[in-house]
């Protein structure tokens, strides 16, 4: 009896477990094109010169392309002079409660207050960038191929599903040992 008990505990609780996990992940960014196939209108483009990319301190020298995609959405193509491309979701984020930006900034995505200092308008922005491989360098931008992104929540998921088959495994084993 106990055991069945443990059993549907365990189940219970792997599900549980990973709703949780997965409602923890609850706002949804929206779709942004990538750099191989940029959708919107131009907003600006930078054949040369230096230029930065939120979260990181480096400077990056090669051309840079801007589009804004919709009213919430910008996308910055970099690509460096060396052929490595970085590629920017902007997502002016003014509704957004303090909650949901934290399961964002959680999965990857920075916060700015204020995106004109980024040449976007003045309110907040989430960015998130990806890696991408672009042909040439200063006068390239054909991509190679996109990085590939995970899922965290799915990831979780199968950690806490994994960790609760192993309690079930050992649990039964031991109640067989129990018996013979």
């Amino acid at each position: 009896m106990k055991i069945r008990f443990f059993i549907i505990f365990l189940v219970l609780f792997s599900f549980l477990a990973a709703f949780y996990v997965q409602n923890a992940s609850a706002v949804s960014a929206p779709d942004f094109p990538a750099c191989s196939t940029p959708t919107g209108s131009l907003k600006v483009q930078y054949n040369d010169g230096t230029h930065g990319v939120i979260g990181n301190n480096a400077e990056f020298k090669g051309k840079d392309t801007v589009y804004s995609v919709n009213q919430n959405q910008v996308l910055q193509c970099l690509c460096t002079s060396d052929g490595q491309g970085i590629q920017t979701n902007w997502w002016k984020i003014p509704s957004l409660t303090d909650p949901e930006i934290q399961v964002l900034k959680n999965s990857g995505w920075y916060f700015v207050p204020n995106g004109s200092l980024w040449g976007l308008d003045d309110v907040s922005y989430m960015a998130k960038n990806n890696s991408y491989a672009c042909v040439g360098g200063i006068g390239g931008g054909d991509v190679l191929s996109l990085a590939a992104t995970g899922n965290k929540a799915a990831f979780y998921s199968f950690i806490i599903m994994g960790v609760g088959l192993i309690f079930l495994i050992f649990g039964l084993l031991k109640r067989y040992l129990k018996r013979n």
